[in-house]
């Protein structure tokens, strides 16, 4: 986690770094239990009528 290995100059950087690092967690990285595919590339295989 982001949160575990950097030192911080206000809480705004900490949101926005946790947010970027939560983005690209959520949307770009593969993961294995999902056939290592970014999981909202998954789901948007797995369940085609879902919106995003």
């Amino acid at each position: 986690m982001v949160l575990n290995y950097c030192v911080f100059d206000s809480l705004v950087e900490v949101r926005a770094m946790t947010a970027d690092w939560l983005q690209r967690h959520n949307d770009q990285r593969p993961h294995e239990a999902t056939g290592r595919v970014p999981p909202v590339e998954y789901c948007m295989k797995r369940f085609p009528d879902l919106y995003f």
